[in-house]
């Protein structure tokens, strides 16, 4: 409690309110992208287009179905990386699902148990072995 007629002032701190929004690297007017996603974008990017250089001999060798082939796979790739860099289930984003995803079928599905020896059979196994 300050004294009314002290000149001094108590400092003043604010509390940041923002703390889960992520910060903002390129804005063009209402469309900003965070560093997350524009990582994203350039990796997916320069994925998509050496893709793009390494599939168009399937276009020489396989006429009709190569250019099918070759377009269709840079296409599925760029609409995942699109997928990976805006898209969020439940407002957390599709990279982390995809490592809990990773982390569950990393984990054993089979737990045995065994039931722990008694203290009376930890002892009687203490005097067998002396």
């Amino acid at each position: 409690m300050q004294d009314p007629h002290s000149q001094t002032l108590a400092p003043v701190h604010t509390v940041p309110t923002h703390l889960t929004t992520a910060d903002t690297v390129v804005s063009l007017g209402t469309f900003s992208l965070s560093s997350r996603q524009l990582l994203w974008l350039l990796v997916g990017g320069s994925l998509c287009a050496t893709l793009w250089t390494h599939t168009a001999m399937l276009v020489r060798w396989l006429p009709p179905l190569g250019a099918i082939l070759h377009g269709g796979m840079v296409f599925f790739l760029a609409i995942g990386v699109l997928l990976l860099t805006f898209g969020q289930v439940q407002g957390r984003s599709l990279e982390s699902w995809l490592l809990v995803i990773a982390c569950y079928l990393a984990r054993p599905k089979l737990l045995l148990w065994r039931r722990r020896p008694s203290r009376d059979a930890e002892k009687a196994a203490k005097e067998q072995l002396v």
